[in-house]
């Protein structure tokens, strides 16, 4: 059916219900069983835990530290997932909650283990969350492990071009050069910032 040129007939305004009168269509947010729902269903690993105690989780932080259960995971401890080789360079538990009760939210790249003992790499975002009953911290975790390695690879890559002494460059589809090793740099020094 071609339709260039055609008109289109709209009903009487009177007809068309204003937005107002529109019933939303979703639950209202402010039933328990609502954001439950949320919760169970975020791809994201999220624990609450109130002191190093993890007191909830959903289905995707029982996946991330690949527990059997739910149970399983509430069994442990936040120190269970921390690794005992973080040294003195990286903040302590204790220092990570006192940030983010203090300012209410923090993000953070850290490596964790998982209950079978195998580490990986994870960013964090931890929010205080106040309830009636005192607050608590709510984390929101990512697995990055891949990302990280990536990036590695990445970096490792360009360590060896970087030592090639042959022409090596890179440029976009308009022809700007992003990219030159060191070689190319000494052949034709100005062309590009690296």
């Amino acid at each position: 059916m071609d339709l260039v040129g055609a008109s289109i007939r709209l009903p009487p305004k009177e007809t068309v219900k204003p937005m107002t009168s529109r019933r939303p269509p979703y639950p209202d947010p402010s039933t328990s069983r609502h954001f439950h729902a949320l919760f169970e269903a975020s791809p994201d690993a999220i624990f609450l835990v109130d002191g190093d105690t993890i007191v909830d989780a959903n289905p995707a932080a029982v996946k991330l530290v690949r527990a059997s259960s739910k149970e399983e995971l509430l069994a442990n401890s936040v120190r269970d997932f921390w690794p005992a080789s973080e040294g003195e360079s990286h903040p302590t538990i204790e220092e990570w909650f006192h940030q983010a009760y203090d300012k209410g939210f923090i993000q953070y790249t850290t490596r964790r283990i998982r209950l079978d003992g195998r580490p990986f790499e994870v960013e964090v975002n931890l929010s205080r969350v106040d309830l009636p009953e005192g607050p608590i911290l709510q984390g929101v975790v990512r697995d990055i492990t891949k990302q990280k390695q990536a990036e590695r690879s990445r970096d490792q890559l360009i360590d060896v071009l970087e030592v090639s002494p042959d022409f090596i460059h890179m440029a976009d589809r308009e022809g700007n050069i992003i990219y030159q090793n060191c070689g190319a740099r000494t052949l034709h020094p100005g062309d590009a910032e690296t």
